[in-house]
């Protein structure tokens, strides 16, 4: 970012100084010693440090050779010793009454004063006598050398007694306390009025030195850390310095040469004069900060020297010499002089890529042979001398140039004067063109090559004959921009050496795409000798102007420069109405100019949802993104189980559930899987030869060590088992052997969990190994952490040379935009300067972020950039220079949340305190929301709507309403969020209302978020790729941060006032009128839940052993519940402590666990509340959580339901029982849920008990009244298969026969006379029967009886095995087993519901039985499948009906007639009439026959033509119905004149077989010519007198032909 204002030195430098020029050389003031005494160091807590001292020579003892530690130190003796750290030269009269002009001190303090370093005590007087304090020293020392707090810094402090610093002190100490430079004295306490001692300042001197060199000479020794320059006439010679390097006014006037040194910190220019620093043929990675106090400095960069970026804050000479050809010394320069510097003159002498002035009234003189190719001016200054400024964009009016530049762009408004045209010059006066980016005025023919003049083409390009494809599309891309700022195509020319004149006329320029173009001549082929693939030179030779890297890569990249340069393209975000072209009528380049560039870090790469769209990766490859190392999760590739499990199975670990990709990892010591590793990766490349790396990436998901073969025994940084040791052991191995045969290639892999940490066995990878370090780089925000991180990077780059960073910039998962643009661009930075090679991030972008992603491949290309000079011209392209101020301010705003509030929320130090603790911020807890005030929200609106109306062009308009438009997903998050906190009661209609309709508007703007994220899936800009929400698979969705806009103390608040309400209350109405009629289906569903939660017979419980009062196999187990333990200590049932009854379940040192179990459902509203209690003092960070996985009869998975809002930190409620709850809608096509409660994150000995788990559904059950007539045969056993132990229609087996199972009379039925008994089954048996279905909702149950006293562990469910129509097996539905030993003596009912889908024919019904003790006995009887929703009736069949009232729904002349159907009874011997008391298939009728003797029956006269027909009948005859009746369908042919023409006479079916079942009658035939009606009949003979049956569904249909 941007210097502040003299921000100079840090404490390193200032104690650097003390050490070498002060305390050897003060030594009296005021007549007293001021060194210390030597023999009182013996016993000293400073001995060690201070003997340190005098053995290096930096401290002089006096007197008998004593030191005097613990002598305190004066304020005037303090400021002294500042002023001779830095040897101030500047005065100023002090207005101090006590301080004396006579006084050994007054000269030195009026420098310190002048310097800005002491202020006195406000009353003033300085007070030089008195002892300096700690807090005072602490200011002091902060305002001498501008060690400023951050905003971070600001709000609250390490030390405990913090509150007894002064105000005045509060950010000195801190800020010096989060730099390390000050520790407190014990206990975090810093004691700030407590003196300061001489022990102390060396002791706080020793923890940040460096190496001084304070007398002249030569010096080659490489230096590790920082060094001080501190005299004049020093050569530094082929030495390498890894931090920073300080040449201090100490040198005065005088001067420093670095020859062929490297240094890889930042250099502070603070003395030196007009002949003074010589920087030759030496590699300069940092910044170069130039702050000398009169202004006058000269530096001068010789030979192969570059500078990537000097910031002025004086005066300066900045001067190239002896410049390698094609490079240039001087990237970027900022000229920021503060504004009561008086000398502000600074002098340019040679090739500049880039000057940018931030600071009123600079004078700027460019030498004759000075070339600045852009000047970028946001503040007005004054321009002198004959060099050439090739372009200059003014942002400010009021600057003056004596030479016109090549070309100018005026910001709106701008105006400027130049000295050749004795005028002012304002925005578009030449061009007339619209505000914005303009060419004013026509370059100088002279000093440049025109590319398109006038509207004229005056260039070509050029592609070579053999050019790649990638290198012919970049010359395309090349003319598109061009043509698209200028209306102007350049032509494309093919240049094949085999064609005779093959360039174009001489005065017009040539842009050659491609190596080719490079001249050869003169040693000048090797320009690209040496670069990274990636990079580029833009090279002129006469008129042509080549673009070329090393590879088409690096061709690529260099048209990307050429057209951001020179054309002023931007592309800002995905889409064309993001990318910013200026409108240009002329388009020239400077000549002679050249352009070299190669990346920071040599592989850039974003994750794939930034390229998901077509429009995403044109916009990540124009801003040079390009991934060339493989490296992500893979090891379940290198060793698919598919192919070694069987073989090598000790290549894995015991007991895993290798079928996923993650969770384990392959054995790394295993005997030959090093081998097996290097085989595989060597075949992989010979195979695919272009390939240029292999991932060696642990597999994804915390194995928590379960799913390693290996154990260290030891915990890494993080909190997870230390597995680095073993793994980078084989990663070695491996790579060996892979280099071997292929050292062209990568190798790449994740530093992730286990494997985080760097090696302690010293290992030292190979450099083609890169290491890719995984963390939320934000979270370097905090002191602490980015110690730990930086120290983490450190360690890694001992133990590999390829080291990358791995970050976590997300967007989308994110309720507000994440923009933490200072962070990003200071860990840019801190990767490249610390040797960083590779940068990868996971961007999932949200582009509602404005410049993030933007800014992030800029930094990822040079991180030496200015962030904020990036960011205000993003603001500016974007929307405007008009509405950039208010954007730039709604960025503002989030980047403060994110750097400075967010790092003091509980969300924060939730995560910092998590063990383990992740690489990343947990994303799905969204209690960062708390902390986003309403003020915040409505502040973010008001500057987007004034940017949009602010904004000019159709294009910024758009801009502007898209970054609108992403805001109102923020915003309706934000607003619609509410962590569970106590609300108050409502006392009175009035505050109910406003209660609920405070939650209304919540639940809307919940729901908007759900209606944007559709609206968005198929813009590239809005998109989100990781909503909350699957839409049309555009997005990832599960991570179900979704919530109702309800919380439920909200809902509990409503709840208790509706139970006392009058139902024709208000709230009722409005409830019962939102359930009817709101457009929102959720606002419909929610309204509905408060009106059935508070009626409390709306609820049925579906779920088994709700308070896990029934054990299961044993008495530590629970009936029906899966007590699942991933990792962990115990998960047991128990009785002591519970809520109600007797048990709970109990979960200790739960890593990751959970109760389950697994219900059938229909779709509906329903609700999952469970009741979890933490002992008293329980202080551990686990939680608890619901969740809720949705399945269908086909065994898919058709959702999740985890309400992450309602996570609990089950301490937070330590020593009181608490609720988790959910409420909400069942999807269609539901047949089961699994419902979990989720325990997470539990310490050792931490605890939990849970209880009351009830899954219950609200809404009424849509086939309560619906008939259950059993679709299977012999339901109740009755009739003998072919022996009197067997069961008719029904199959029964035992598992390698241990045990038995039979038709039984003798003992014990439920109902009739018979049953089947199981007796010993120890492993598994059954029975089942084979019945056709249709698709649609169907039930099954099975009544159960174990006798009192029977003992064993035997369990009894139901299972439903489904087949289509060729009988292959669709897959099972089964219930929760239930332990027969819980209702012995009680007869039991087990049942299912489900739904069958199309393409289901037959399910075979199974009861099973399992794991029964050898006497253990159950009876089954009364086994029920049958049909609950409406008939599945083909719609050709519906559609081709031609009989009336099909369902006896109508009724005829009398309540027991049927409209359009005749009943008959022979001679009145039995009964036949339309009931709606008992038995119908469909709707609410059906007719009933008795006791029909000898015949009886139903017809109706349809008209019909010539052709097939056909007809179905469904029946039902009581079980406890007996006779010989049958049925059967008749039709009676007549013609048009009533002709009898014969009768069709199907056979019958005897009603007593399917007794007691479902039966369906059918007939197919056809009608001949003539046949105009038939009698449909259907006919009941030969009942018994008891015998009874039912009919529906009488339908006769035509078969279409």
């Amino acid at each position: 970012m941007s210097t502040p204002f003299k921000r100079t030195l840090s404490f390193i430098m200032v104690f650097c100084i003390v050490i070498a020029t002060i305390l050897p050389s003060i030594s009296k003031a005021n007549g007293e010693d001021l060194e210390i005494q030597a023999s009182d160091l013996t016993g000293h807590w400073a001995e060690s440090v201070m003997n340190k001292w005098i053995d290096q020579g930096l401290l002089n003892g006096y007197e008998a050779g004593r030191y005097k530690p613990d002598r305190a130190v004066t304020r005037a003796e303090f400021a002294v010793l500042i002023n001779r750290i830095f040897e101030f030269v500047e005065r100023k009269e002090l207005p101090f009454t006590d301080v004396q002009s006579s006084t050994w001190y007054a000269e030195p303090l009026a420098k310190v004063y002048a310097a800005g370093a002491i202020e006195g005590d406000g009353k003033g007087l300085f007070q030089p006598e008195a002892y300096i304090t700690r807090e005072d020293a602490a200011v002091i020392v902060a305002r001498a050398f501008r060690i400023e707090a951050s905003d971070h810094e600001r709000r609250g402090s390490f030390f405990k007694d913090a509150n007894l610093l002064s105000a005045y002190a509060v950010e000195a100490v801190n800020a010096l306390q989060a730099r390390g430079y000050v520790q407190g004295k014990g206990n975090q306490l810093f004691s700030p009025k407590r003196n300061m001692t001489r022990a102390e300042i060396v002791q706080l001197v020793d923890n940040v030195m460096g190496t001084v060199i304070h007398e002249e000479g030569s010096f080659s020794q490489d230096v590790e850390g920082n060094l001080v320059v501190n005299s004049d006439k020093v050569t530094l010679k082929g030495l390498t310095i890894s931090g920073d390097l300080y040449i201090t006014p100490g040198v005065g006037e005088g001067n420093v040469t670095l020859d062929e040194v490297v240094v890889k910190g930042r250099i502070y220019v603070l003395g030196g004069g007009t002949n003074s620093i010589i920087v030759r043929n030496s590699n300069i990675t940092g910044t170069l900060i130039v702050d000398k106090w009169n202004g006058q400095v000269r530096i001068v960069a010789s030979g192969t020297t570059h500078f990537p970026v000097i910031r002025l804050l004086s005066g300066a000479i900045l001067e190239e010499e002896n410049r390698v050809q094609g490079s240039s010394s001087f990237s970027k320069v900022f000229i920021h002089i503060p504004e009561d510097d008086e000398f502000r003159n600074v002098s340019l002498r040679g090739l500049f890529q880039e000057v940018r002035n931030i600071s009123n009234g600079v004078h700027l003189d460019l030498d004759s042979n000075a070339v600045v190719l852009t000047l970028i001016v946001d503040a007005p200054l004054n321009v002198k001398g004959a060099g050439i400024i090739k372009l200059a964009k003014l942002n400010v009016s009021g600057s003056t140039f004596d030479k016109r530049p090549g070309e100018v762009q005026f910001s709106k408004g701008v105006t400027a004067t130049f000295g050749i045209e004795s005028k002012s010059v304002t925005s578009g006066a030449a061009s007339g063109s619209t505000p914005g980016p303009t060419t004013p005025s026509v370059p100088s023919p002279a000093t440049t090559l025109p590319i398109v003049e006038n509207g004229q083409a005056s260039a070509s390009i050029w592609v070579h004959v053999d050019a790649d494809e990638q290198t012919k599309e970049a010359a395309e891309k090349l003319a598109e921009y061009v043509e698209k700022s200028t209306g102007v195509q350049l032509p494309i020319h093919t240049d094949d050496p085999a064609t005779v004149n093959p360039h174009p006329v001489a005065d017009q320029a040539q842009i050659y795409v491609g190596v080719e173009g490079l001249p050869n001549i003169n040693g000048q082929a090797n320009l690209l000798d040496g670069m990274d693939g990636d990079g580029f030179v833009i090279h002129q030779t006469g008129s042509r102007i080549t673009i070329a890297g090393p590879t088409s890569w690096g061709t690529e990249f260099g048209v990307d420069e050429f057209l951001e340069r020179y054309v002023g393209v931007r592309w800002l975000a995905p889409g064309e109405d993001w990318e910013d072209v200026p409108q240009r009528t002329n388009l020239t380049i400077l000549k002679n100019d050249e352009v070299r560039q190669e990346p920071a870090f040599f592989s850039r790469e974003f994750d794939t949802h930034t390229s998901n769209t077509p429009e995403r990766a044109k916009w990540t490859r124009n801003n040079r993104m390009h991934g060339r190392v493989e490296f992500k999760h893979n090891l379940f590739s290198l060793f698919p189980p598919s192919r070694y499990k069987a073989s090598n199975p000790e290549f894995y670990p015991e007991g895993v559930n290798t079928d996923s990709h993650g969770g384990w990892q392959p054995c790394f010591t295993a005997e030959g899987i090093v081998e097996e590793a290097i085989a595989n990766i060597n075949a992989y490349f010979d195979a695919n030869p272009e390939a240029t790396s292999y991932s060696l990436g642990v597999n994804d998901g915390m194995a928590n060590g379960s799913g390693y073969c290996e154990h260290s025994g030891q915990v890494n940084s993080i909190g997870y088992d230390n597995m680095s040791n073993i793994y980078y052991d084989w990663v070695n191995k491996v790579s060996m052997g892979v280099f071997a045969e292929h050292p062209d290639k990568y190798l790449g892999l994740l530093a992730y969990s286990e494997v985080y940490d760097p090696p302690t066995n010293g290992i030292k990878l190979d450099p083609r190994v890169i290491v890719y370090i995984t963390d939320d780089r934000l979270s370097w925000g905090d002191p602490d952490l980015r110690s730990v991180g930086q120290d983490i990077t450190e360690g890694w780059l001992e133990a590999a040379d390829g080291v990358a960073f791995y970050e976590y910039l997300w967007g989308t998962p994110y309720m507000v935009p994440r923009t933490y643009f200072d962070l990003m661009e200071q860990n840019y930075r801190y990767a490249k300067d610390a040797g960083v090679t590779v940068q990868y991030a996971e961007m999932v972008p949200n582009f509602g972020e404005g410049p993030k992603p933007w800014l992030s491949t800029k930094l990822q290309w040079d991180p030496d950039q200015d962030a904020d000079v990036l960011l205000q011209e993003w603001y500016v392209r974007a929307v405007g220079a008009d509405a950039a101020a208010d954007l730039a301010a709604y960025y503002e705003i989030w980047r403060q949340f994110w750097e400075e509030e967010m790092f003091a929320t509980d969300w924060f130090a939730d995560w910092v305190a998590s063990e383990p603790r992740m690489n990343y911020f947990n994303f799905l807890d969204d209690a960062y929301l708390d902390a986003v005030t309403p003020a915040q929200i409505a502040q973010s609106r008001a500057l987007l709507e004034s940017t949009v109306s602010k904004a000019v062009t159709a294009k910024q308009q758009k801009r502007a309403q898209d970054l609108l438009r992403s805001f109102e997903y923020y915003e309706a998050s934000a607003l619609s969020h509410s962590l569970e906190k106590a609300i108050p009661q409502p006392t009175n209609e009035t505050e109910a209302l406003a209660l609920l309709n405070s939650v209304l508007t919540k639940m809307r703007l919940a729901e908007k978020r759900r209606e944007l994220i559709v609206a968005f899936k198929d813009d590239s800009f809005l998109q989100q790729a990781f909503s909350p929400y699957i839409v049309d698979e555009k997005t990832l969705g599960g991570y179900t941060r979704v919530w109702s806009g309800m919380t439920k103390h909200e809902m509990d608040a409503l709840v208790a006032w509706l139970e006392q309400e009058a139902p024709a209350g208000p709230v009722h109405s409005q409830l019962e009128g939102l359930a009817a009629n709101d457009p929102l289906p959720s606002i419909r569903t929610h309204a509905y839940i408060l009106l059935r939660s508070s009626d409390p017979s709306s609820r049925t419980l579906l779920n088994a052993n709700p308070s896990f009062e029934d054990a299961g196999a044993t008495t530590a187990q629970a009936d029906a519940w899966n007590l699942w333990l991933y990792d962990g200590t115990e998960m047991s049932r128990t009785d002591n402590v519970k809520k109600s009854g007797d048990y709970s379940i109990k979960a200790r040192g739960v890593r990751f666990g959970g109760v389950i179990q697994t219900v059938q459902v229909q779709s509906g509203v329903h609700e999952l509340s469970i009741g979890y209690y933490s002992p008293a003092g329980s202080d551990g960070k686990g939680t608890i959580r619901l969740q809720l996985d949705f399945w269908d009869a086909m065994n898919n998975h058709l959702g999740s339901v985890k309400p992450y809002l309602e996570t609990k930190r089950a301490s937070d409620t330590a020593g009181e029982w608490a609720t988790l709850y959910w409420a909400g809608e069942f999807p269609e096509g539901i047949v089961k849920v699994e419902a979990y409660a989720l325990v997470e994150g539990f310490g050792e000995d931490q605890e939990i008990y849970i209880d009351d788990f009830y899954l219950n559904r609200l809404s009424p059950d849509p086939y309560a009244d619906n008939s259950k007539t059993p679709l299977n045969l012999n339901t109740s056993f009755e009739i003998a298969g072919s022996t009197p132990q067997t069961s008719s229609s029904w199959n029964t087996w035992v598992y390698q026969d241990n045990g038995t199972l039979q038709r039984t009379g003798d003992e014990t039925g439920q109902t009739a006379d018979y049953s089947m008994k199981a007796e010993g089954i120890g492993l598994i048996g059954g029975i089942y029967q084979s019945v056709k279905v249709d698709p649609g909702v169907h039930g099954m149950s099975v009544a159960y009886y174990s006798p009192a006293g029977s003992s064993g562990i035997g369990s009894i469910r139901l299972q439903l095995e489904q087949y289509d129509v060729q009988n292959n097996h669709l897959g099972n539905l089964t219930t929760t087993g239930k332990l027969l030993s819980n209702t012995a003596g009680n007869w039991t009912t087990l049942k299912w519901i489900g739904e069958f889908p199309a393409g289901v024919d037959h399910v075979n019904i199974n009861v099973l039985l399992e794991g029964m003790g050898v006497t253990q006995a159950v009876y089954m009887d009364d086994v029920r499948f049958y049909r609950l929703s409406p008939p599945s009736i083909p719609a050709e069949i519906q559609a081709a009906t031609v009989n009336l009232n099909p369902s006896f729904e109508i009724e005829g002349d009398t309540a027991v007639g049927s409209a359009s159907w005749t009943s008959w009874v022979y001679q009145n011997n039995g009964t036949l009439q339309r009931t709606g008391d008992d038995w119908r298939f469909v709707g609410d009728h059906s007719m009933k026959a008795s006791g029909i003797e000898i015949a009886g029956g139903v017809y109706q006269s349809v008209p019909v033509e010539a052709g097939e027909y056909g007809m179905r009948v469904s029946y039902y005859s009581p079980i406890s119905s007996s006779g010989n009746g049958t049925l059967r369908l008749q039709f009676d042919q007549y013609d048009a004149n009533n002709v009898h023409l014969g009768n069709l006479t199907p056979a019958g079916m005897p009603i007593g077989a399917t007794a007691g079942s479902l039966a369906t009658l059918e007939w197919n035939g056809e009608f001949a010519e003539g046949t105009s009606y038939v009698n449909v009949n259907v006919i009941f003979e030969g009942f018994g007198a008891n015998q009874e049956v039912y009919i529906d569904y009488a339908h006769f249909f035509r078969v279409e032909p």
